[in-house]
């Protein structure tokens, strides 16, 4: 290498070096920049360990898209803990959560989670929310109110618009219940901003009000002050009640109810004004461009069992039968004794199950009692069989039957169930005497089951329904209104039919869906007026508050439709809980409900061969083709068992055509259109921003003497209520009592048990006063009714002595099977029957009982207890007594008896009483004292 090469080389050598200590250097300042943004890291890791501001991930998701270095995000953390940053990029769920706060807590727990949590602030959530506004009817409701009303609860909303609003509801087509129901109102007129009206009033008189309560901002002083007069002369009345009708839709999801319609009444409406009120609403629903055309038809209305509504029901949903060329014929036409009526839209009436459930438990309560099968069953006898079920407690008893608590629908459920249930006891079941109690517990179980028998697939539901309708029909025939009331008859009928109704309009809408029978009923309504008392700290509202609680409650739901982590799932899903049955919903539901696996003439004919299997079995022959062919003339189905309709007087309820014009009232004036019901902000806490002084042709302002005054302060001070608010309990709150912080110290009913001597269900002898003289009869003993109208269980034969004691029964019909030994096989002494039940039962042989006839009231001295013998054979014998014994006893009694033998009770005209012997003579078993100086021939005594 020569000197010029070593040069180059120490040249090439020298510039590598250089580049090596750039290089070096350069990595010197990365790793220093490494480190030190590592320690920006480890600084800002720690910081945000230690940071409490509640809004940091709105920090961090703002530096995140402004891609700022840790240093700068460290720096910001920083100055948000000193109060000198802070972020207001809210994310919908956020927005969502304060319109929840907002709603359920109000605007101070808004306000302490805005500043302790960082959520949207009140004015923040106020301008962020769109939910829907609901109008109450100024008087009668008007179709223009109405719609607004379904505009407003059921549009898609703006697409521009905040999206913390209602999501677009699915246009999905199916079919929705009308849900009607009333709510007790604080009586306390008020002006509502969007309708520049003042609201509050029953719509049944406000019709000459109309002038004066709507565009009340033009109203004068003098004009609303004429009001009170008005008031005074009871012309017109402030609501104590609002009829609420919401819109309910059967689906397997979002099935809550949306109210529509918020009216003040004072309870003084006719059904056919009623009518009307049901026209007008379904009407608006199928014309509205957001009603029937987009998301279904109504088909059906549900209640709760109010008798006024019934009737105006029956006007709508009883107008024709179903036509042949309906599509639905081909499920519902081939069904013996079924009901086809309904109106040309195919509506049909339904009743809450649960209500219906409350009424069975309070007709079992009842010390009257009730007939089955022509045997009494008192409220004490029932309990006596109760009590025969493992584990039951006498304070559970107790509890079941207050009759002071029969709005507890758990509590009657399990009045229901614990029939079935000892009805299933081998004791009962294979005691001849107890077949009536046992059918009882047949017929009950068959109504709750479906509803609450999460495992049951839609056929066995509507099997049992069959079964249910068919023996209710078998039983009221035997025994008309002693068995049941024509009203709860006519309502359980109707919520039958209106379950195989829905069914088969499902079939024809889409077999593939499903159909829970859960949603037939008016609960949904119940439940949302639940949530309207629990969304302030007051539980009473005014008509315009229950509207805005309404809309709120509407929003409330559409925030969980989209956010169902934010609602606490329902936790009774079993209906084996003492309260579970009152929290049943579709998602609970286990069984196939898929209305494709459905044949409804399989099912509705099975019911039939049940309840002719349980009647059977029961000693009950019922031949329901028979019951039929005995009417030719009239049409007998299972609501119309002697051809009509039980439960109303239809003579009474003059039908109307469906395109018959509502004359009840004409639409208000001032009724608000839809565009300007979203184009108004009615919050009240908003702060408008405008401090001038209100001039006197200002909204919502009125002039008096050169002052400008608010009208709802002018409201407040002329029709202020004088009177307390009124009460937060449910019973005292529909009566209209105030609150009153006195509370009931009555002692709770009891069933106390006095002794063993004489029992509930066991026989006993008296003496009964007939058109020949007093003769002796034995009883099965079905109350013992203390001094204080209480019932026991038990009583001695000392204090049977009481005159306070009065004893219950039925009298046996006993018969002499052989010489001094008497049977008697579960057949009771009955009057004879009425002409007109004559003529209804003659030619189906069918025997009428009268259950004042076959019972009878005794006082506890004129009875003396007697034991009869088990005994089995071919005549179906179950108590035998002899002659001997009878003899005794009843020489006994009449001795003890004769100082009050005007207390002793007189038996009309009956069958198999007085008691007859082989030979055909009256079988008299004490010395005969004729009463009233009657003039017999003689009678021996034996």
């Amino acid at each position: 290498m020569n000197f010029n090469q070593l040069i180059d080389t120490l040249r090439d050598k020298n510039k590598q070096i250089k580049d090596l200590k750039l290089k070096v250097l350069e990595q010197s300042n990365h790793i220093e920049t490494l480190a030190r943004q590592l320690g920006d890291f480890s600084q800002l890791l720690s910081e945000l360990g230690l940071c409490e501001i509640p809004w940091l991930h709105r920090l961090l998701h703002a530096a995140h898209l402004k891609n700022l270095s840790p240093a700068k995000i460290l720096d910001r953390v920083q100055q948000a803990k000193q109060g000198k940053y802070e972020t207001k990029g809210f994310s919908q769920k956020e927005y969502n959560i304060s319109a929840l706060v907002l709603h359920l807590g109000g605007p101070r727990l808004l306000y302490a989670l805005s500043q302790g949590l960082g959520l949207p602030s009140l004015s923040t959530t106020y301008r962020q929310s769109h939910y829907p506004k609901l109008l109450p009817s100024i008087s009668f409701p008007s179709s223009p109110e109405i719609l607004a009303n379904i505009n407003a609860m059921f549009s898609v909303p703006d697409t521009h618009a905040s999206q913390s609003g209602p999501e677009p509801i699915h246009a999905i087509k199916r079919g929705f219940s009308l849900l009607i129901d009333e709510i007790a109102l604080e009586e306390r007129p008020e002006y509502s901003v969007v309708q520049d009206s003042l609201v509050g009033f029953c719509r049944e008189h406000s019709a000459e009000l109309t002038s004066k309560i709507a565009s009340a901002s033009t109203q004068s002083l003098e004009s609303i002050q004429s009001i009170r007069e008005l008031l005074r002369l009871g012309k017109c009345h402030i609501a104590k009640e609002a009829t609420v009708i919401a819109l309910a839709p059967f689906s397997s999801t979002d099935y809550s109810a949306q109210v529509i319609l918020a009216s003040g009444t004072c309870k003084t409406e006719s059904d056919k004004a009623h009518f009307f009120l049901i026209k007008l609403v379904i009407d608006a629903w199928n014309a509205s461009p957001n009603g029937a055309r987009i998301y279904g038809v109504v088909w059906s209305l549900a209640t709760d069992g109010e008798g006024r509504r019934r009737r105006a029901f029956h006007r709508y949903c009883f107008h024709s039968e179903l036509s042949p060329e309906s599509p639905l014929y081909a499920h519902l036409g081939q069904l013996p004794l079924f009901n086809l009526c309904c109106d040309p839209n195919n509506e049909t009436s339904d009743s809450d199950y649960k209500h219906l459930e409350k009424r069975l438990a309070s007709a079992l309560r009842r010390s009257g009692g009730i007939l089955v099968a022509h045997t009494y069953l008192d409220s004490s006898l029932i309990q006596h069989h109760l009590s025969k079920i493992p584990g039951i407690a006498p304070s559970d008893l107790e509890s079941l039957f207050d009759q002071g608590d029969h709005q507890n629908v758990p509590k009657a459920h399990r009045v229901l169930s614990l029939v079935h249930e000892a009805g299933q006891l081998d004791e009962l079941v294979n005691a001849p005497e107890h077949q009536a109690f046992v059918l009882l517990g047949e017929f009950l179980s068959s109504f709750f089951l479906p509803f609450t028998n999460l495992a049951l697939s839609l056929s066995e539901q509507l099997t049992l329904l069959s079964k249910c309708g068919h023996l209710l029909f078998a039983l009221y025939c035997l025994n008309r209104s002693n068995f049941m009331s024509g009203q709860l008859y006519y309502d359980i009928q109707t919520s039958i039919k209106n379950a195989y109704f829905c069914v088969a309009k499902t079939k024809v809408l889409d077999p593939s869906l499903p159909f829970y029978l859960l949603l037939c009923r008016d609960d949904r309504l119940e439940s949302r007026f639940g949530t309207f008392r629990t969304m302030n700290h007051d539980s009473n509202m005014s008509l315009l508050q229950l509207c805005k609680r309404s809309a709120a409650a509407q929003h409330v739901d559409h925030i969980y439709a989209r956010h169902p982590d934010l609602n606490r799932a329902p936790y009774r899903l079993s209906a084996t809980g003492s309260a579970g049955t009152d929290h049943t919903n579709p998602r609970s539901w286990t069984g196939d409900v898929l209305v494709a696996n459905v044949d409804l003439r399989a099912v509705w004919l099975e019911g039939r061969n049940l309840a002719t299997r349980v009647l059977s079995r029961a000693g009950v022959n019922f031949d329901f083709d028979l019951t039929v062919k005995a009417f030719p003339d009239k049409t007998i189905d299972l609501m119309r068992p002697f051809g009509e309709y039980i439960g109303l007087q239809e003579e009474q309820i003059k039908p109307f055509t469906h395109n018959q014009p509502s004359q009840c009232s004409e639409a208000p004036a001032s009724a608000t259109s839809a565009a300007e019901t979203h184009s108004e902000d009615n919050m009240p806490t908003e702060t408008k921003g405008d401090n001038t002084k209100p001039t006197p042709s200002k909204k919502g302002w009125i002039d008096i003497e050169g002052h400008s005054v608010h009208l709802q302060s002018v409201a407040k001070v002329l029709f202020g209520r004088d009177g307390a608010h009124k009460s937060t309990d449910r019973l005292r709150r529909v009566r209209g009592y105030s609150k009153d912080p006195l509370q009931d110290n009555s002692g709770r009913w009891s069933a106390p048990m006095l002794g063993g001597d004489l029992l509930v269900g066991s026989p006993a002898m008296t003496f009964l006063r007939t058109a020949i003289g007093f003769a002796a009869a034995i009883i099965q003993v079905s109350a013992i009714i203390l001094g204080n109208g209480q019932h026991a269980q038990g009583v001695t034969q000392a204090n049977l002595s009481q005159l306070s004691i009065s004893i219950k029964g039925q009298i046996m019909a006993l018969r002499e099977v052989r010489e001094g030994e008497w049977h008697w096989d579960a057949t009771w002494v009955t009057s004879n029957p009425t002409r007109k039940t004559r003529n209804d039962m003659q030619d189906i042989g069918l025997p009428s009982v009268s259950k004042q006839a076959t019972l009878t009231e005794t006082k506890g001295c004129l009875i003396k207890p007697i034991l009869g013998t088990k005994c089995d054979s071919e005549d179906r014998a179950i108590w035998c007594f002899s002659q001997k014994q009878m003899q005794e006893i009843s020489d006994e009694l009449w001795e003890s008896i004769k100082p009050h033998l005007g207390l002793v009770p007189r038996l009309f005209e009956c069958n198999s009483f007085p008691y007859k012997q082989h030979n055909g003579m009256i079988f008299v078993l004490a010395n005969l004292v004729l009463y009233d100086n009657t003039k017999v021939g003689p009678i021996t005594k034996h």
